[in-house]
C-alpha cells in the first residue's frame, strides 16, 4: 500500500484497462501538444509515474494524470499503471490532483496561485473535520483533544515544496476579486505575478481598474534609451616607455614617463569622444522660442557680460541645473553668480587644459565647471555619472571640450537645454545670444572680475 501525499488515503498500484477509466466532471481540457510530447517520452522510456484513480460507486474515475492517459491512448496501450484508492473522498481526490498538477509549466501564475489557495482551504477543512470526529478517550475517561493534523499556509507550502514567501504571495493573488481576475485574463496579465500582486494591494472594488491601468502602461511605447558614453579604461602602458632609463634616479624617471603616457592617452581618448559628440550632433541654425524655460543652463564666466545681461531666473525652470565654466582666479565671483541666479552650488568638474595660461600664483592649466541646482533635481543614475576630471581640446567653434555636452545630456536626458552665447547651435540645445565680453581679472584683486 502506498500513502497518497497530502491525504489520509492509501492506494495500491494496479494495471487497469485504459478504456475503463472515466475523466470525471470539471477537469481542465487536455492540451494536445503536451500529450504528444508525453507520448514520445512514454514510448522511449515508459510510464515513470502511474496515474491516480478512485472507485466511485463502482466506476473508475481519474484523479490525476489526464495527459498521461491521453498519451497512452495515442500510443494504443490497452492498460496503464494506476494508483487505485477505494476510500478516497472528494476532498482527498482534489488535494491529490492539485499536488500533482500545481507545478505544470502550462499553468499561468493566476491559475497556479488559485490552486494553492484551494489546497490550503481544503487542507484546513480536512484538519477541522479530523479534530471534530475524534472520539477516543484517556484512561481516566476524559476525551482526548482534537487530533493534530497540519493545516494552514505553512503546512501546505511544506507539503507542496513551495517557499514560504511565495506561498503568501500566492494567497494574496488568489484573493483578487472575480472582476479583477477576469480583467487579467482578458488583458493577458494572468501570467504576470508582479502585476497581479500590485492590483491585489488595491481595495477590492478598485482591483479590476488597477489591472486595466497596468495594461495601459505596459502597452505604452518605451521611452527612448539614452546611449551612455564610453567609460575610459586605462590600458596597460607599453614596455617601450621604460627603454633606456638612466642609472641614477631611474625610479623617478620611470614614474614621470608613466604619468606623461597616461596623460597623453587620456587626452587622445577625450578628444576622440568630443569629436564623436560633435559628429552625432551637427551644427544647425540657431533657434530659441521667446519665453521658453529650460532645465539645463550652460554658461561661461569668460563671457561675464553675457551672463549679466541674461536674466537666468527668467529662462530657468523651477527645477533646473546650472553648469558654469570659471577660471580658478574667478572662483569667488563665479560662486556669487551661481547664487545670484537662484542656484545652490553642489559639485564641479575640472578640465585639464592642453596649454598653460597665466595666473596670479601659478601657471593655470585647468578650468572649473561649477554645477548648481535649484528646486528638486534628482542625482543622475549611477551608470550615467561621468568622471570629474575632463581632458580634451576645444573643437571647431567650441571654446570648451565638446564632450561636456554629452556628459550633461547623458546625466539629464529628459531636461531641455540652453547654452548662453554659444558660437553655434548644436542639435538638442537651444542658444541665447547676448552681449559678449571677455573676463578680465583685476591685477590688484585677483578674486574679483569685471567685464570689458
Amino acid at each position: 500500500m502506498t500513502p497518497l501525499a497530502g491525504t489520509s488515503t492509501e492506494a495500491t498500484i494496479v494495471m487497469l484497462r485504459v478504456d475503463d477509466i472515466e475523466m470525471g466532471p470539471g477537469r481542465r481540457p487536455v492540451q494536445q501538444d503536451a500529450a504528444d510530447r508525453l507520448a514520445q517520452s512514454m514510448s522511449d522510456i515508459g510510464l515513470r509515474t502511474p496515474i491516480t484513480v478512485r472507485n466511485v460507486q463502482g466506476r473508475i474515475v481519474l484523479v490525476a494524470g489526464a495527459h498521461r492517459l491521453a498519451a497512452a491512448k495515442k500510443l494504443g496501450w490497452s492498460e496503464i499503471a494506476c494508483y487505485s484508492a477505494a476510500s478516497m473522498t472528494d476532498d482527498d481526490a482534489r488535494l491529490w490532483e492539485i499536488s500533482e498538477n500545481l507545478h505544470r509549466s502550462e499553468l499561468t501564475a493566476l491559475e497556479r496561485d488559485e490552486l494553492f489557495a484551494e489546497y490550503v482551504r481544503l487542507g484546513d477543512a480536512r484538519a477541522k473535520t479530523a479534530g471534530a470526529t475524534c472520539t477516543s478517550s484517556l484512561p481516566d475517561g476524559r476525551k482526548k483533544g482534537p487530533q493534530h493534523m497540519p493545516s494552514g499556509i505553512n503546512a501546505a507550502a511544506r507539503e507542496l515544496g513551495i517557499e514560504g514567501t511565495a506561498a503568501k504571495r500566492a494567497i494574496k493573488v488568489a484573493s483578487l476579486s472575480p472582476e479583477a481576475k477576469e480583467a487579467a485574463r482578458e488583458l493577458g496579465l494572468d501570467d504576470n505575478r508582479s502585476a497581479l500582486l500590485k492590483a491585489a494591494s488595491a481595495a477590492p472594488d478598485k482591483q479590476a481598474e488597477a489591472i486595466r491601468d497596468i495594461a495601459v502602461r505596459k502597452a505604452a511605447p518605451e521611452p527612448t534609451k539614452t546611449t551612455l558614453p564610453e567609460t575610459y579604461v586605462r590600458p596597460e602602458p607599453p614596455e617601450s616607455i621604460y627603454d633606456d632609463l638612466p642609472v641614477e634616479n631611474s625610479f623617478d624617471e620611470a614614474a614621470r614617463r608613466l604619468k606623461v603616457w597616461e596623460r597623453s592617452h587620456r587626452e587622445a581618448w577625450d578628444d576622440a569622444q568630443g569629436k564623436a559628440a560633435r559628429a552625432a550632433a551637427p551644427i544647425v541654425p540657431s533657434t530659441s522660442a521667446p519665453g521658453q524655460r529650460y532645465g539645463v543652463i550652460y554658461a561661461d564666466m569668460n563671457n561675464l557680460a553675457g551672463i549679466k545681461a541674461t536674466d537666468i531666473n527668467a529662462i530657468a525652470e523651477a527645477d533646473a541645473m546650472l553648469f558654469l565654466w570659471a577660471p580658478a582666479t574667478a572662483l569667488p565671483a563665479a560662486l556669487e553668480a551661481v547664487a545670484s541666479a537662484g542656484f545652490t552650488y553642489c559639485d564641479q568638474f575640472v578640465w585639464g587644459k592642453p596649454n598653460a595660461a597665466s595666473g596670479k600664483i601659478n601657471r593655470n592649466k585647468h578650468e572649473l565647471l561649477l554645477v548648481g541646482t535649484r528646486g528638486k533635481i534628482p542625482a543622475p543614475a549611477r551608470d550615467a555619472r561621468a568622471e570629474s576630471l575632463i581632458y580634451g581640446q576645444p573643437d571647431g567653434e567650441d571654446w570648451k571640450p565638446p564632450i561636456v555636452r554629452r556628459i550633461i545630456e547623458t546625466a539629464y536626458p529628459s531636461l531641455t537645454r540652453v547654452e548662453l552665447n554659444a558660437n553655434s547651435k548644436i542639435d538638442g540645445w537651444a542658444t541665447l545670444a547676448g552681449a559678449r565680453g571677455a573676463l578680465e581679472v583685476d591685477d590688484d584683486n585677483p578674486f574679483s572680475v569685471a567685464a570689458e
